[in-house]
């Protein structure tokens, strides 16, 4: 059996489900197929990437300790994607989940430090982060200048400078 290389879900329309890691099923363990898929979002735009312009990318990886965690993170990680859709200063950005490995990390592209700043310790980004503190292990953050030129930062990038710092 093999699958397609993309599946996109209904739900809400925001969601890619890659499976490119998965190989022919046969002889595999029941749920092995769980185990290898991710979950994308789409690159939410809400400013353009100038040319002419150096930006902050953002790259942060939160892993819950408990699988229990993965609801209120979801749950939580809503709340965070409409106020980042309200907030000055965000250019885009985009979420990588990865359930079954207990592993979530979001991208971002921001005009400047300051409002990232903004951003992190205002609400509900900021209270999601306090009631999530103990039920998450240590969480890497990662920022670079990132030159307009450039484009919006893509995963391969961002996920490599998260190896990097491990």
């Amino acid at each position: 059996m093999s699958l397609p290389r993309t599946h996109r879900t209904t739900a809400h329309g925001q969601w890619e489900v890659d499976a490119s890691e998965i190989r022919e099923l046969t002889d595999v363990v029941p749920g092995a197929l769980v185990q290898h898929v991710h979950m994308k979002s789409r690159w939410k735009k809400l400013q353009p990437v100038l040319p002419d312009r150096e930006y902050i990318a953002f790259v942060t990886d939160i892993p819950p300790k408990r699988m229990a965690s993965t609801s209120r993170m979801f749950f939580g990680s809503r709340q965070v994607r409409r106020q980042l859709g309200a907030t000055d200063g965000v250019v885009g950005f985009s979420l990588l989940a990865r359930p079954m490995a207990k592993q979530y990390v979001t991208l971002s592209l921001w005009i400047d430090e300051a409002a990232l700043a903004a951003f992190a310790r205002s609400r509900p980004h900021q209270q999601l982060m306090t009631d999530l503190a103990p039920e998450m292990a240590p969480t890497t953050f990662v920022r670079w200048q990132h030159a307009g030129t450039s484009g919006r930062p893509v995963w391969s990038d961002a996920l490599r400078r998260l190896d990097a710092v491990r």
